[in-house]
C-alpha cells in the first residue's frame, strides 16, 4: 500500500527590508513576491515580513514597534521556516532578533547572506558580535550564499559546508521586460565594447575592482568605454 502524499504545504515567512527601501535585497524579495504563484503551485506557501531600516531613532522605533509584532503574527499565524536575508551592520542585527525570536518558538531557519563583506565586518566588530554570529549560523537549518565566495565567507566563521548552498541572484523579471520590449535582432558587437555598471558607489560594491580591471585592459593596448550610473562616493 502506498503511503498517502502529504499535501500540507510548506510555509515559508520570508524578513527582509521593504516599506519602500531599495537595495539588492529588496529587489530579491519583490521578484519573490512576483513568483509567489508559482511558488504555490510548488504547494510552497510564502508570506513576507518587511522591516525598517535603522535609520536615526525613527527608524528603530518602527522596527519594535511595527516590525517585531508583524513578525511574531506570522509566526502565530502559522509559520514552518522562518528565511531570514541577511546583510551586514543594522541587518545583522535586526535579522539576530528574528533568529531569537523563531529559535525559541522552534521554528527552522533560513540564513540568506547576501553581502560580499560579512566576514569582515564580523572580524572587525567586538568578540560578542563573532560569537552570536556563530551562534546564528549554528542556529539555522540551512545556510545560503548568493555567490561561491560569500559562501567561503560563512564556511570560514564556522558554518557547517553540509548545510550551505549557494544560490545566485535571478533576474527573471528583467529578462521577461527585456524580451517583451527588445527589438528581435541578431546581437551586435560594438567597437569598443562598453562596459555598463549600474549601482551604489561605493568599495563593497567593487567599483574599485571595475577601474582596476580597466586600467590594465587599458595598459594591454584594449579600448573599453566604461559607463557609470549610480550614486554614493563620487568625490572618491
Amino acid at each position: 500500500m502506498k503511503r498517502a502524499r502529504n499535501t500540507q504545504p510548506i510555509r515559508v515567512l520570508h524578513v527582509g527590508p521593504g516599506w519602500g527601501q531599495r537595495g539588492g535585497i529588496a529587489s530579491v524579495l519583490d521578484e519573490l513576491k512576483t513568483l509567489s504563484q508559482v511558488f504555490s503551485m510548488r504547494n510552497v506557501c510564502m508570506r513576507f515580513c518587511e522591516t525598517h531600516g535603522f535609520n536615526g531613532g525613527g527608524g528603530i522605533l518602527r522596527f519594535f514597534l511595527t516590525d517585531l509584532p508583524n513578525f511574531v503574527r506570522g509566526l502565530i499565524i502559522g509559520t514552518d521556516i522562518v528565511h531570514l536575508h541577511v546583510s551586514v551592520k543594522g541587518s545583522f542585527y535586526r535579522k539576530l532578533v528574528f533568529c531569537a525570536i523563531a529559535v525559541t518558538l522552534r521554528k527552522r531557519i533560513v540564513f540568506h547572506l547576501h553581502a560580499g563583506n560579512f566576514s569582515t565586518f564580523v572580524r572587525g566588530s567586538t568578540r560578542f558580535v563573532a560569537i552570536v554570529a556563530r551562534r546564528f549560523l549554528n542556529a539555522s537549518s540551512a545556510m545560503i550564499g548568493v555567490s561561491h565566495a560569500i559562501a567561503q565567507e560563512i564556511a570560514g566563521l564556522g558554518g557547517d559546508r553540509a548545510r550551505l548552498f549557494v544560490v545566485g541572484n535571478s533576474a527573471s523579471l528583467a529578462e521577461r521586460a527585456f524580451v517583451d520590449v527588445a527589438p528581435r535582432k541578431a546581437a551586435t558587437v560594438h567597437e569598443p565594447p562598453c562596459i555598463l555598471f549600474a549601482g551604489r558607489l561605493v568599495e563593497t560594491k567593487g567599483v574599485g575592482d571595475l577601474l582596476h580591471a580597466i586600467a590594465l585592459l587599458t595598459g594591454q593596448g584594449f579600448r573599453v568605454n566604461l559607463i557609470v550610473a549610480g550614486s554614493g562616493d563620487l568625490k572618491r
